[in-house]
């Protein structure tokens, strides 16, 4: 659902559930309908909106056989093999998903929805992530057939999507980072193989990446507005909104608590509904505000924004609508985004520094790198350390952990290592 902060990361948390490994009961699902996202999205199709063919293509690999069939190898006992992925590549029905996509991709891209509603779905991105997991399928082919250059023209592609695909709300933002999680992590367990010319091209990749406008703030100014729009929707109807915030099984007592406040001062005072969710919607925008004026800083810079009073009913609404913590998680999913990226292009110099003195650097200093070496969670240099041999590791601080085990301390951080930690 768009505009309510916490539904969207709950959404957001379903589409990044596709990640992980599907279980063994998945691949005896019943047979899928036949998906056709883009005759719901696109009644009068223009030709011009590059988005349009990036629905039409994870339509064509939703509905292509050899797809479901690979999908269903992902997270088995099983996993596919070099030639069960070279079959899936050189399908048919995939290539021209692939085509496809990469038409789009050329083209300008904008969202095929031209009104805010908070009971919006976005069927079509269900069908993104697949598509730069077959992508990163071809990378892997490339790379095993010795074809670098080819792996990173995919990595691109998959980098393009990843960023295409973030036009409505916070979850087409994560689903975009998810989506370039899988190329990342894929030319992160080959960097080895990268030529010095290789090299050059993938920090080329990189600094565009870095170039481009920051997604986040577009998409908070989308949840922005979107959250007015649910205020002023239900002033009348406060009892339907009620369904809309109900807390989760695995919610903490207070939210819970919180929420039956809510709902037994609207349920004994219904006339209270406006005045209340007029200032709870002056809260809910100062938060935005606040937080779009934090993303114009560099990542670890930022603040978090000002809690929001909860000693009055209107700021417990408030709350409920739209967590500190939730939308602090978002925002971490950027700045590890930020991280996993420019340390692919840290490696591209380390990489191309070996070809040229047959040794690894001293250090991060010796690249002359500059801000391509800050680690966005403290502004400070990229761990570096030099191993056995050409052997080194490369790593973030990351973000901190919101949410610790019983008995951990508060405040830990999660590091970030590319390649990840075997």
């Amino acid at each position: 659902m768009v505009g309510i902060l916490n539904r969207a990361v709950l959404c957001a948390g379903a589409a990044c559930a596709l990640c992980a490994p599907r279980s063994p009961a998945a691949s005896q699902a019943p047979e899928p309908l036949p998906t056709n996202n883009f005759a719901k999205l696109f009644a009068n199709p223009t030709g011009q909106n590059g988005y349009e063919e990036m629905v039409r293509a994870g339509d064509i690999l939703a509905n292509a056989p050899v797809w479901r069939d690979y999908n269903n190898t992902i997270g088995s006992d099983q996993p596919a093999t070099l030639q069960v992925k070279r079959r899936l590549v050189s399908d048919p029905l995939v290539r021209s998903a692939l085509d496809t996509l990469r038409a789009g991709l050329k083209k300008p891209v904008r969202s095929p929805r031209a009104s805010l509603d908070d009971e919006i779905i976005f069927p079509e991105l269900m069908t993104f992530r697949p598509l730069a997991r077959v992508l990163g399928v071809s990378m892997y082919v490339d790379m095993a057939d010795g074809r670098v250059p080819q792996a990173l023209d995919n990595l691109a592609d998959v980098l393009k999507l990843g960023y295409a695909a973030q036009t409505d709300s916070l979850v087409s933002g994560l689903v975009g980072i998810s989506v370039d999680t899988i190329a990342i992590r894929q030319l992160s367990e080959h960097l080895d193989q990268l030529s010095m010319r290789d090299c050059d091209r993938l920090l080329a990749l990189v600094r565009a990446w870095l170039d481009l406008p920051d997604p986040a703030i577009p998409l908070i100014r989308f949840e922005k507005a979107s959250m007015a729009f649910v205020w002023n929707k239900y002033k009348a109807d406060p009892v339907k909104l009620l369904t809309l915030i109900k807390p989760q099984k695995d919610d903490p007592p207070l939210r819970k608590q919180q929420f039956e406040n809510v709902r037994q001062e609207l349920t004994a005072n219904p006339n209270s509904a406006a005045a209340l969710f007029d200032q709870a919607r002056l809260m809910n925008t100062a938060r935005f505000d606040q937080v779009i004026d934090s993303l114009n800083q560099p990542a670890w810079n930022r603040k978090p924004p000002t809690p929001i009073d909860q000693t009055t009913m209107a700021g417990v609404l408030a709350e409920l609508m739209a967590g500190d913590r939730m939308l602090g998680t978002v925002l971490d999913r950027y700045s590890q985004e930020q991280a996993q990226i420019q340390m692919l292009g840290v490696h591209a110099l380390i990489r191309h520094y070996l070809w040229e003195y047959g040794s690894l650097p001293g250090g991060l200093a010796d690249l002359k790198l500059g801000k391509l070496a800050l680690d966005p969670f403290n502004g400070q240099p990229f761990e570096f350390k030099r191993l056995e041999g050409t052997r080194y590791s490369l790593a973030s601080i990351g973000p901190i952990d919101r949410n610790p085990a019983p008995g951990t301390i508060a405040g830990q951080r999660i590091p970030i290592q590319i390649p990840p930690k075997p």
